[in-house]
């Protein structure tokens, strides 16, 4: 038997069918590449530099936010915690 590849397999074997389906698996999947990477290339070419550099800008602002929230939130954690803490003066 002879599959899509020309590579010839036994048609006794009972790993037949199972090389038969990794190999549509990986057709499959090197299709779905070709098929994602042709429209990401005409994507890319429609969007002029302006709208990149305007989507990259977004994407920094956006970052700089979720960082920031996430200081404020370990922050006051923090503080909550220091302030659950009684601190004891060796000196009384």
């Amino acid at each position: 038997m002879v599959n899509s590849f020309g590579i010839i397999f036994p048609l006794s074997s009972v790993n037949n069918s199972i090389v038969m389906k990794d190999t549509k698996s990986i057709m499959t999947l090197f299709a779905g590449i070709a098929v994602g990477a042709t429209i990401g290339v005409f994507v890319v070419s429609k969007i002029s530099k302006e709208q990149f550099k305007y989507f990259k800008v977004q994407l920094r602002d956006t970052r700089k936010r979720i960082v920031k929230s996430f200081k404020n939130k370990f922050r006051k954690e923090e503080l909550k915690r220091m302030g659950k803490q009684t601190v004891v003066d060796p000196t009384l």
